[in-house]
This record gives structure tokens, sequence and C-alpha cells, in this order.
């Protein structure tokens, strides 16, 4: 079975290996060719992942924007602590100057004729937020990581010498941070725009990771129908691994066949395990929907300007794996 991983660039390898369970490959698409992250490549060396880059030109005019919005930030940053460090007049971040600028680039941004180019903004976008998102999915593991190392080192020192030592002390959680509490809806906006401009869809299940992305699309899908939730999938038994593959199969027969409230839960029902604990997923379906229709009301965007496509399944699957 495959899938399609949003509304995000990069994946952990600690979700990737969650997610194959019961995924064959999992799609991911890119803002750009120079944007891989190595940890993504031996993921689709390896044939877990497919990454896909519906767009690639402008390279070199993308990642000159990228580079200018990092350095603007610094410079911003830097300003507004010099800027705090030296005001004493009042407690405000302005000043009567700032008006006549502003309305200066307001007037200077009207005169211009070009339409804005609504892909390479959302490619943009994508490729600063996968940036964030690496950043901080590095910082929680060298946390994490030194941790495992001090509670390994205080492990094989004897009682006798270290009193003082807390046996109480509760190690850091494993989970991953939720990247999908951050600008939730330009993150879907950003991403369906990139997803839209492939050429042919891989799949019609579409998963994700983050709750706030999840819980956001139920908010505004009350369409969605529950297929199923609550089963354990487990990663490292392999007796799971014939449970994984009913699921699989009846998630991929979801695609095409006409759906049965009734018949379908009750299928997923066979598959459900008696008193288990593992990676919990749920799954919600739009029935006689595509993913672009989907996702187009969701973001209040257009269908009209996605690429003509061959219909090869009829229902959308939307799930979540935590």
């Amino acid at each position: 079975m495959n899938a399609i991983y949003f509304p995000f660039t990069c994946i952990a390898k600690q979700n990737a290996e969650k997610l194959s369970a019961i995924i064959e490959q999992l799609t991911i698409y890119l803002p750009s060719t120079r944007s891989i992250p190595l940890k993504m490549e031996a993921l689709s060396a390896s044939g877990k992942l497919d990454i896909r880059i519906p767009v690639q030109k402008d390279e070199d005019k993308l990642m000159a924007a990228y580079k200018e919005h990092i350095e603007w930030g610094k410079t911003h940053q830097q300003n507004i602590k010099s800027y705090l460090k030296h005001r004493t007049e009042g407690p405000y971040l302005y000043d009567d100057s700032w008006s006549t600028q502003i309305r200066s680039d307001i007037q200077n941004i009207s005169k211009t004729k070009s339409s804005p180019d609504r892909v390479f903004a959302a490619r943009l976008f994508l490729q600063i937020a996968q940036q964030y998102d690496q950043n901080h999915l590095e910082m929680i593991q060298n946390v994490q990581s030194i941790a495992n190392k001090e509670k390994s080192l205080f492990k094989g020192l004897k009682d006798d010498d270290f009193q003082v030592i807390d046996d109480h002390c509760e190690p850091l959680s494993d989970s991953m941070p939720d990247l999908g509490l951050y600008m939730t809806q330009e993150r879907l906006s950003s991403w369906y725009t990139l997803m839209k401009q492939d050429d042919e869809l891989p799949s019609n299940i579409l998963i994700t990771s983050s709750r706030s992305v999840w819980e956001h699309l139920l908010d505004l899908s009350p369409e969605a129908e529950m297929v199923g939730q609550g089963f354990p999938v487990h990663i490292a038994e392999s007796t799971s691994g014939k449970q994984c593959q009913e699921l699989a199969e009846l998630l991929s027969s979801l695609q095409t066949e006409e759906w049965s409230s009734s018949n379908h839960q009750k299928a997923w029902n066979s598959l459900i395990g008696q008193g288990e604990i593992g990676v919990h997923s749920e799954f919600r379906i739009i029935p006689d929907t595509h993913p672009e229709a989907f996702f187009s009301r969701l973001t209040k965007q257009p269908l009209h300007d996605m690429k003509p496509r061959k219909e090869s399944f009829r229902n959308t699957i939307i799930g979540i794996l935590q």
C-alpha cells in the first residue's frame, strides 16, 4: 500500500519507521532538488520513501530568496535588540517617521504589474518550514541523546559511591514534537499548492503524524466519516505482520470501492486486537471525493489551476498515526 505524507516536506526516522509497519512506500513532496535531507535519501534508497519534487524550475531564485529570508531574520533580530537597548523615551517599537516609510513601500508595491507566483511562494514557505522542522527535530534528538547517555552513565555507577543521586528522576519523553502546531493552515495551503503540481497522485490515502493538523482537518471537514481508530500497530513484533497486511489491504480497497459505513466498519473491527498497546491510528474517509477537491475546500483554492489527471481512485482516505 502506498500513501502520501502531509503537510510536511521532511520526516523523522522515528515516524518513518512507525508508518512503514503498514505502508509499503510513503510519498513525500519536497520544494527543491537542493533540499533533500541525508536521512531521507537513505530511506529513499531503501525503497521506503518516494521523494517527489513536482516543480524543478527557478532553483537558483528559490535558494537565493531563502538565503535572503535567513539574512533578513538575523538582521531584523539584531536591529530590534539594538533598538530596544538605546530607546528610552517610550515603550513602543515605532516612531513618527515609520508611517511615511510604510506608505511609500505600499505605493511602490502597488505599481508592480506582474501577478504573484503562488507556486513559487508556496515552495519558499515550505523550504523555510522544512529547515525549521529539521532544526527543531535535531535539537530535540540531541537533548534526548544527552539524557540517555547520562542515564546510562548513572546506571553503571554503584549506589555506595554516589548516594546523592535521585533514583526518581524521570527521563525525557521519547515522543516527537508536534511540528504541525505552528502555522497549521499556512502549511496545508502551501503543501496543497505543491502537491497539485504532481502529474499523477500515487495514492488517495494521506497520512499525517501531527495531532494539530489532524484536529484542524476534522474541524473543517465534518463530512469525513469514521473508518476506524485504535488499531495497534506494533513495530517490532513479527506476530503483528498479518494484521498490518490486512489493514493495508482494507485501506487500499477503500480508495476504489463504494463506501458502506456498516460493512467497512465491521471489517475494521475484525482487525482490532484485545488488550494490545501499540502505535495507535485513526482513519476517516471522504466518499466520492478526490484529494484535490478535498484540499481545495480546506484551503479555499480553485481547482482550475491544477494539472489534468487520470482519475484512478474514487474516495479520499485521511489518517493519523502517532
